[in-house]
């Protein structure tokens, strides 16, 4: 199954946030080295990135939450009205 176009949109939406934020978080903590990832931070760096985008991922997983169910009840109602037919 395709990844549904709305789908794609909203984590394309959270990406661009979330490297929105990453700049603004590298610009705050000048002992972070803007050309490596996450994973190269150290423990109390990506606690504090945890921390400064904890509103984001929440926002996020609430968004994705409600796609979802959208998601299959549009495939529920759609399997019904095939069986119908």
């Amino acid at each position: 199954m395709a990844l549904d176009r709305r789908m794609a949109e909203l984590r394309a939406r959270h990406a661009r946030e979330i490297n929105r934020l990453h700049h603004e978080f590298v610009k705050q903590d000048p002992t972070i080295d803007p050309g490596v990832d996450n994973a190269a931070m150290t423990p109390k760096q990506a606690e504090a990135w945890r921390q400064f985008t904890a509103d984001e991922d929440a926002k996020f997983n609430r968004a994705r939450t409600r796609l979802a169910a959208e998601l299959r009840a549009e495939n529920a109602q759609q399997a019904r009205q095939t069986a119908q037919s």
